[in-house]
This record gives C-alpha cells, structure tokens and sequence, in this order.
C-alpha cells in the first residue's frame, strides 16, 4: 500500500473521505453527503470504480425541490387569505 494512492484517491474525489485501514488491509470511503452507504474495496483502482458508480447513480436521480421553496405562498397552507381584493370598484 501506497500513500501516495490514498491522497491521490482523496484529491480526485472531494466529495468523500478516503483512507487505507492497517487493520483490515483495504480501501474506504465515507461520502461526506449524508444518507449514503460507505464503500470499501481491496485495491485502490477497485475503490475508484465503485465511487465512480456510486456518483453516477446519484446525477441520475432526480432532485426534488419542496413546493414551498420554488413558490412561497402568500398564505399559510390550508389557510384562506381574509383580505379582499377591489377590482374595478368591485369587491372580489
């Protein structure tokens, strides 16, 4: 095992922790977004492969926005506004 593969690994992929464990003789990787599963392989280049898989799944799936962030609501949900509006002297 090399150092330099375990940096070079981290420099190429910012968005995970990676590092070499003495102890169990592989490759890890913790991805620094929460919610995903941490990878580990017995060589470097195995290592790279399954997190280039595991970053190519994740541009496919699709992004959901909460409706609130993309349109506020002047009211609150489930609320009517009491205000009334006056159109063309007509109250609405």
């Amino acid at each position: 095992m090399n150092e330099n593969d375990t940096r070079m690994l981290a420099a190429r992929f910012p968005g995970w922790t990676i590092w070499y464990g003495e102890q169990t003789g592989s490759f890890w990787a913790l991805p620094k977004t929460r919610g995903l599963p941490h990878i580990e392989a017995a060589t470097d280049e195995e290592l790279e492969q399954r997190v280039r898989s595991v970053e190519q799944r994740l541009h496919v799936l699709p992004v959901t926005v909460p409706r609130a962030v993309t349109r506020p609501s002047a009211t609150r949900p489930g609320r009517h506004s009491r205000r009334r509006r006056r159109t063309a002297g007509v109250l609405a």
